[in-house]
């Protein structure tokens, strides 16, 4: 049973029948393409905020919550900085210190470490001091 080219033609379709079966085939792939890359993109977004949300949690909201807990256990101290806590604070005093001529003298401790002389005689014996996001409980007197 050998058709002729017009028979056969006719049995599949024009040519532009056959164009618009060849788009209707491709569009169904650009869509899933088009799906997939709005659920990697939606995917990406949400790990995102989940990342932000626990570099949040981990950099403030804890720190803030361990400042508050002591605070109503009377441990009280400089407050917490955000990312880098007293650090900073520390490193200036140090620096002023270092700055100054000494007097020779056997009581260094407020030149060693000029933050922990001062915030003793501010916050008292027991107090809380920050190193980045770490609590530092300071006990110098047991």
């Amino acid at each position: 049973t050998i058709r002729s080219k017009k028979s056969f033609k006719s049995s599949v379709g024009s040519e532009k029948e056959i164009e618009i079966a060849k788009e209707k085939n491709n569009t169904p792939k650009m869509t899933t393409l088009g799906g997939l890359i709005i659920i990697l993109s939606s995917f990406l977004c949400l790990l995102l905020v989940l990342a932000f949300i626990n570099i949040l949690h981990k950099l403030w909201w804890t720190p803030i919550r361990i400042q508050k807990l002591m605070a109503l256990q009377g441990i009280k101290g400089p407050s917490y900085r955000f990312i880098h806590g007293n650090t900073k604070e520390i490193s200036n005093m140090k620096k002023e210190v270092m700055g100054r001529p000494h007097i020779l003298s056997h009581d260094i401790f407020s030149v060693v470490q000029p933050h922990v002389h001062s915030w003793t005689n501010i916050y008292g014996k027991n107090y809380l001091q920050w190193h980045g996001s770490r609590a530092q409980l300071v006990i110098t007197e047991p």
